[in-house]
């Protein structure tokens, strides 16, 4: 199964991208397999399923899902961190 990498580096609305990201790949995941198939391999019911990847996902719900895939949710540090004391474009000195 191929997937195409998502870029989560937007500055759209931070967090509502990459929950909408991590949502969109995993509604493609389960609608390959199939929603009341993935339900009962996770051992739920289809539609709180359904509910749980069409709404705000837990940590917990996202991981089952994803080991039942086989894959890992990582967080890598980025090798170059901004300080975060950078003045907002538009600023005067």
């Amino acid at each position: 199964m191929s997937l195409q990498r998502k870029s989560l580096t937007r500055k759209l609305d931070g967090d509502r991208i990459i929950t909408m990201t991590i949502q969109d790949t995993l509604k493609e995941l389960v609608k390959k397999r199939g929603l009341r198939k993935v339900a009962s391999e996770l051992g739920i019911d289809h539609g709180q399923l359904y509910r749980s990847i069409n709404s705000d996902l837990r940590v917990s719900t996202l991981q089952a899902i994803l080991n039942l895939f086989g894959y890992d949710l990582k967080i890598v540090k980025r090798k170059e961190v901004k300080s975060g004391k950078e003045k907002p474009s538009g600023s005067r000195q």
